[in-house]
């Protein structure tokens, strides 16, 4: 592999762990309130992170509809949004 392919499945890989740690955080927020009753809310910085991911999940949606893949393009949809489910 080179260089520029390990870096960016390195990017793909923090891209999944960050979506499923968006997805964790707000079951664990939704389990706390309703078992609870416990008013709990993402900070700032998780939002930001939210906000990033969404942004890059976004072009890189544009970039799989230019080359017509649009089972992949569906999976981002997605994707983006349970995240903005979280915001």
């Amino acid at each position: 592999m080179t260089e520029e392919q390990l870096n960016r499945l390195a990017d793909l890989i923090v891209e999944k762990i960050l979506v499923k740690q968006a997805q964790y955080d707000a079951e664990f927020i939704r389990q706390m309130q309703e078992e609870n009753d416990i008013k709990l809310e993402f900070t700032t910085v998780q939002n930001e992170l939210i906000e990033a991911e969404i942004a890059k999940l976004e072009k890189r949606l544009q970039k799989l509809l230019e080359r017509e893949q649009y089972e992949r393009a569906a999976d981002i949809v997605n994707q983006i949004n349970e995240l903005k489910k979280h915001l």
